[in-house]
């Protein structure tokens, strides 16, 4: 258990090695980059499901397989985060189809720029 926000630190664990698995009641943890997660453990029936970042490229919900880990965090990051309202209409596969095309933040505020103009 840790105080605050530890996602960082424990992505950080996972991605040199020295944490297998992390579990979680958040999947922000994938942002930061963690391996393989345990995302929301019921202690009672010992049930969750498993994250695993290297899994994700094959998703069939969204082609993550040529995105780099800044494309894939800016996807996130769109598709609502801890630190920031939700873009409304924006969810993770209308943000990694936006992504997709331009690659960076920035080339997705001026796609929505011309959408607003």
């Amino acid at each position: 258990m840790a105080p605050y926000e530890a996602d960082a630190q424990l992505a950080y664990l996972s991605r040199k090695g020295i944490a297998d698995l992390i579990i979680t009641e958040d999947s922000d943890l994938m942002a930061f980059g963690a391996k393989k997660m345990l995302y929301k453990l019921d202690f009672s029936t010992m049930i969750g499901s498993e994250l695993n970042l290297d899994e994700v490229s094959s998703s069939r919900e969204a082609n993550f397989q040529w995105f780099t880990h800044c494309m894939f965090l800016t996807t996130c990051i769109l598709s609502g985060c801890d630190y920031l309202n939700q873009i409304n209409g924006i969810g993770i596969k209308t943000a990694q189809k936006s992504i997709g095309r331009v690659t960076t933040f920035r080339g997705f505020l001026g796609e929505l720029g011309n959408k607003i103009n």
